[in-house]
C-alpha cells in the first residue's frame, strides 16, 4: 500500500500513533548538527484543540428512592434528548470527546442517560468501539470518558426497572474503564474486565454485540497481556475472542480477527522463542501479506502486522513478508522515503536546507530513531559547528564537520568508521561515517551518515543522516526505510 503525501513546511500525522516532537531546521546548522529522534510523551496535556478537560461527573446522593424518583423532573422526551445522543454518537465515532464531556457535564445528563437505557446503550457502544480512536486524540480526554460514562453505568445500576438494554448497557460500561487501561499499557484492571465480560455474556442473550464489539473490549487485553508476558490473562482474553470470531465463521472480519490472534502469540514468541515463533508467525505473515488481505480502513490490523514483519525480522525468522507503508515525499520532490503505516514512524516538519525527516517515537518497535535528509546546494556557503564558512561543494568538509560535532555529545566512543557501508541496495552510496557510543544522558546510540551528488540536479547534494538510540544494532524498521530511499525528478521550475 502505497499513499503519496507532499510536504511543503507543514506538519503531517498518521492517524492512531503517539504524538510527537521534534524541531528541525529552524536554528542555523551549527545549532542543530545534532538531531535527536523524539522524546515520548507530549501533545494532549495542553489541549490546544479543547478546553481544560474538567473533572468527570460524580454520582449524585438518590437518597431512599432510588434513580426514578430522583430523577423524575428530569425531561428525557425525544424533543429534549434526540440530538444531545445523536451529537454524542457522532462524535465519538470519529474520536472527540468534547460534545460528550460538553454533554455530561451540564446538570441531570448522567441521569438522563440512566433513564434512557436505549440512549446509554448507544453512547458505551459508541465509546467502546472509539477508545483507540480517541486515544490517538488525547489520553486526558479518553480517561475522562471512561469516568463520565462510569458515572452512568453506576445510575444504571441504581434503577428499579432492569431491561435487556439497561442491563447490557451497565455491562458495556463496566468494560469501559478496564479496557482504557488496557489501552493504557496497564494490566491492573484484569479482574474488573473479566466480571464485565461475563456480565456481557448473559446481557448478550438478549442485546447481542458486534464482532468489533467484543474485539474493542478483549483485543487490547491480548496485547497487553502478550507485551508483560501474562500468558494467563493472554490466553483468556485470547480465548474469549476466538470463541467468538467461530461464532462467525463466515465473517471475513473474524477470519482477519483469527489471523490477528495468532499474529499476537506469534509477536510474542518472537522475543523469547524464535523457535516456536516460526512456526506461529510465519504463516500468519504469508497471509495477511496477501494484496488485499488487509482492507484499507484497518489500520488497527496494518499496524499489528507490521509489527509482526519486525518481530520476525529482529528475530532473524526467513519470512517474504513485506512492510505495508506509506511514502512521504521531501520539500523539493528530489528525496523520498517509505515509512511503516500506522506504527510510530512520521514526517517531522522540515525547513532550511532540511529536505525530508522521518521519525521514530520510542515504542514498541525499538528505540527513538530518526532517517533525515539533508540538501546543499554547491554555490552556497554554510557555517561550521565553530562558527567557519564552508564552501558548498566540499560534502568531504560536511562530513567532516558532522562527526566532529556528534563525537563532542558522546561520552563513550565504542566505535568509530569512515566506512558506513552502502546506503541500501539501490543506492550504492558508501561515502560517509559510522559513530557509535554511550551519548552524555546515558543513551547508547549511533549516528550513520553518507553523502551523494543529486542524480537529477548537479548542483544540489544529500547528506543523509540516521540516528537510533537504544536499538542500535539489528532494527528491521531503520533498514527498510533506507531500503525505500528513492529520488525523484525534483520540483518543477
Amino acid at each position: 500500500m502505497h499513499i503519496g503525501i507532499f510536504t511543503w513546511g507543514r506538519w503531517t500525522w498518521l492517524a492512531g500513533l503517539l504524538a510527537v516532537a521534534l524541531a528541525l531546521g529552524a536554528a542555523p546548522r551549527a545549532a542543530r548538527a545534532e538531531d535527536p529522534p523524539p522524546e515520548e510523551g507530549g501533545g494532549d496535556d495542553e489541549m490546544p484543540d479543547g478546553p481544560d478537560v474538567p473533572e468527570p461527573p460524580e454520582v449524585p446522593e438518590l437518597g431512599e428512592g432510588g434513580l426514578e424518583d430522583h430523577a423524575k423532573d428530569v425531561d428525557v422526551s425525544d424533543a429534549t434528548w434526540s440530538e444531545v445522543e445523536r451529537r454524542c454518537v457522532v462524535a465519538l465515532a470519529r474520536g472527540e470527546v468534547l460534545p460528550v464531556m460538553r454533554a455530561l457535564a451540564e446538570k441531570d445528563r448522567p441521569l438522563g442517560f440512566a433513564l434512557r437505557p436505549a440512549s446509554a446503550l448507544k453512547i458505551t457502544r459508541a465509546a467502546l468501539t472509539s477508545l483507540q480512536k480517541v486515544r490517538a486524540v488525547s489520553e486526558k480526554q479518553g480517561a475522562f470518558l471512561a469516568a463520565g460514562l462510569g458515572t452512568m453505568t453506576k445510575l444504571l445500576g441504581t434503577r428499579r426497572e432492569k431491561t435487556p438494554e439497561s442491563e447490557a448497557a451497565r455491562a458495556m460500561g463496566r468494560a469501559l474503564t478496564p479496557v482504557w487501561t488496557m489501552l493504557e499499557g496497564e494490566l491492573d484492571q484484569a479482574d474488573a474486565l473479566k466480571a464485565a465480560v461475563a456480565d456481557l455474556h448473559l446481557a448478550e442473550a438478549k442485546v447481542p454485540l458486534s464482532l468489533d464489539e467484543w474485539r474493542a473490549i478483549l483485543l487490547p487485553a491480548v496485547i497487553v497481556a502478550g507485551t508483560k508476558a501474562d500468558t494467563a490473562l493472554e490466553a483468556w482474553a485470547a480465548g474469549e475472542l476466538s470463541a467468538v470470531a467461530k461464532t462467525r465463521a463466515s465473517d471475513p472480519a473474524a477470519k482477519r480477527l483469527l489471523l490477528q490472534l495468532d499474529l499476537e502469540r506469534g509477536i510474542r514468541l518472537a522475543r523469547s522463542s524464535p523457535k516456536e515463533a516460526e512456526a506461529v508467525l510465519l504463516p500468519v505473515l504469508a497471509a495477511l501479506s496477501a494484496k488485499d488481505a488487509i482492507p484499507a480502513s484497518d489500520m488497527a490490523l496494518a499496524s499489528r502486522y507490521n509489527r509482526g514483519v519486525t518481530a520476525a525480522r529482529r528475530a532473524g525468522l526467513a519470512t517474504k513478508a513485506d512492510y505495508r507503508t506509506e511514502r512521504l515525499t521531501g520539500v523539493n520532490n528530489q528525496l523520498s522515503a517509505e515509512i511503516p503505516l500506522a506504527t510510530e514512524w512520521t514526517i517531522a516538519r522540515v525547513e532550511g536546507d532540511v529536505e525530508l525527516s522521518l521519525v521514530r517515537a520510542d515504542g514498541p518497535s525499538g528505540g527513538a530513531a530518526s532517517v533525515t535528509a539533508y540538501r546543499y546546494e554547491t554555490d552556497s556557503n554554510y557555517t561550521t559547528s565553530d562558527g567557519k564558512e564552508l564552501d558548498g561543494d566540499s560534502m568531504g568538509g560536511m562530513l567532516k564537520d558532522d562527526l566532529k560535532t556528534l563525537k563532542s555529545k558522546l561520552t563513550k566512543v565504542r566505535r568509530e568508521t569512515t566506512a558506513p557501508g552502502r546506503l541500501s541496495k539501490a543506492m550504492a552510496v558508501n561515502k560517509g561515517f559510522e559513530l557509535a557510543g554511550t551519548r552524555d544522558d546515558g543513551a547508547e546510540v549511533r549516528y550513520r551518515s553518507w553523502a551523494f551528488r543529486c542524480s537529477t540536479d548537479n548542483n544540489v547534494y544529500f547528506i543523509v543522516r540516521v540516528t537510533q538510540v537504544d536499538t542500535v544494532d539489528k532494527d528491521p524498521e531503520v533498514t527498510a526505510v533506507l531500503e525505500s530511499l528513492a529520488e525523484g525528478r525534483g520540483r518543477k521550475k
